[in-house]
């Protein structure tokens, strides 16, 4: 939509329901297969820390349950929440190149005004071999965003250069 990622344009969908992911707020969908679901995507093998708030954004209902699932080892912790916030903590884990930490969040019981705001932060306590990384902080708020545009096609690349040469720039 340009504010979140939603299971299709009619909101809220008759299968999934109310299954809504932004770069702040979450709310699951209907049922537990449709949990909201980030993916970091680790670009480098070290030691990395996990912080952030999770916060029920709403006076009714029954809450929300949150995980966090590491591609290689698991479940690194697990929260619930109603009406109140509380911190998703993980002290230290040992993350290899390429391995997936998955941010879960699901209902508690029923969708209703399950809205809640988690902000996921990643820090880079150690890391192990290799360059080192420019970047020791990965912030879901900051670094959320939407998949790259599809690269140009051969034609559009021909038009692009058409428009980018000199008779193209400038008029008489």
């Amino acid at each position: 939509t340009g504010q979140a990622y939603q299971f299709a344009a009619e909101f809220p969908h008759p299968e999934v329901g109310h299954l809504r992911l932004g770069d702040v707020v979450w709310h699951p969908g209907r049922l537990q297969e449709y949990a909201a679901i980030k993916r970091w995507i680790s670009p480098v093998s070290g030691v990395i820390s996990i912080s952030g708030e999770l916060e029920h954004l709403r006076d009714k209902g029954d809450g929300v349950h949150v995980q966090i699932i590491a591609g290689n080892g698991g479940r690194l912790g697990e929260w619930s929440v109603l009406k109140s916030s509380t911190n998703t903590e993980v002290k230290e884990y040992q993350v290899s190149e390429g391995e997936t930490i998955d941010f879960v969040l699901d209902k508690n019981g029923n969708t209703n005004s399950d809205a809640s705001k988690w902000i996921p932060v990643i820090r880079l306590v150690k890391q192990t071999g290799g360059p080192a990384s420019e970047v020791t902080v990965w912030n879901a708020r900051q670094d959320f965003s939407p998949p790259p545009p599809p690269p140009l096609g051969q034609w559009e690349q021909v038009i692009q250069a058409l428009m980018l040469t000199n008779e193209f720039l400038f008029v008489d």
